[in-house]
Order: C-alpha cells, then sequence, then structure tokens
C-alpha cells in the first residue's frame, strides 16, 4: 500500500468514526440529522465537513469508507466531492458508481469513458459545456465558464508577480 493511498484510507477512517460520533450523538439528542441537532443545541452545534478526494484508484477498503458516508455522511453533516481524472472501469467500479450519487463531466475522450461513467454523450461536448447527472432523473447538458489556457496562464503569471 502507498504512503498516498494510507493516507487517503486514513482520512476515510477518520471520516467515518466521526460520522458515527455524529449520529450517535444525534440519536442521544433524539433527532435524525445535522439540522436538527444543531436547531436543538443553538450556536455551538456541529459544524458541517466538506471532503475533497482526488484519485486515481480506490481500493475495497477505501471503497468501503466511501459507501459507509455516500449513505449516511449527509444526515452527519458530512459531504463527499470525488474528482476522478480518468474515467475507466477499474477506475470508476460498480461500487462508486453506485454509492455516488450525482456526476459532473466535461468533455470525454471517447464514448467507452462515457459509458464507464453511464452518462453518454460526454465525449460529443465543446468547451464550456457539462454534463451533469442528478442523483434520480435524466442528464442535464449545462454551459460553464469556459477559460483558455492562454488566459489561464496570464493570470498564473499575475498573482505570482503580486506575491
Amino acid at each position: 500500500m502507498t504512503n498516498k493511498y494510507s493516507k487517503i484510507v486514513s482520512a476515510f477512517h477518520w471520516l467515518v468514526a466521526e460520522m458515527d460520533r455524529r449520529l450517535k450523538k444525534f440519536s442521544e439528542t433524539g433527532v435524525r440529522d445535522i439540522d436538527s441537532y444543531n436547531e436543538v443545541v443553538g450556536g455551538m452545534g456541529e459544524p458541517r465537513i466538506l471532503a475533497i478526494t482526488y484519485y486515481n484508484f480506490f481500493g475495497v477498503e477505501a471503497e468501503d469508507c466511501l459507501a459507509m458516508l455516500a449513505g449516511q455522511g449527509q444526515r452527519a453533516g458530512i459531504h463527499n466531492i470525488v474528482v476522478i481524472e480518468h474515467t475507466n472501469a477499474k477506475i470508476f467500479s460498480n461500487s462508486i458508481k453506485n454509492n455516488i450519487p450525482a456526476r459532473v463531466t466535461f468533455r470525454l475522450s471517447s464514448a467507452g469513458e462515457s459509458k464507464a461513467i453511464d452518462i453518454l454523450g460526454a465525449e460529443t461536448l465543446e468547451p464550456g459545456e457539462i454534463i451533469y447527472k442528478p442523483n434520480f432523473g435524466e442528464s442535464v447538458k449545462l454551459k460553464s465558464i469556459f477559460t483558455p489556457e492562454e488566459n489561464v496562464k496570464e493570470v498564473v503569471e499575475a498573482v505570482k508577480k503580486s506575491i
């Protein structure tokens, strides 16, 4: 197991433990979710947690944690954004597909990649277009802001000079 993967698994384990702690606390207070809990206890409630994970492979242990968090995390105020750079069946397994309720994609290089994430037509998107697939319902094509690479480089250089 690589060091990077160990850190990801450790972070997922911490999130699952935090979710369990919060859900137990909610149960003891007689509420079902973070909003109800924070309403009952007033100003010193639980904060929401946003976990952003970028990785190209999830092992079984990380996928199990991700599944637990996807199932109960939202009630506990723990939300996940998983960023996957390459969309193939090895990386974007059925376990991840089944446990991540909504998806957003930019243009993909092939119909095979579109099929791997269950968002058909992503390979035909133009620059600045995205497809959003909600938990339930049909996919929606949206226009996003497209910034050409030259403009990004100009902004990065301006920021570097100002630091």
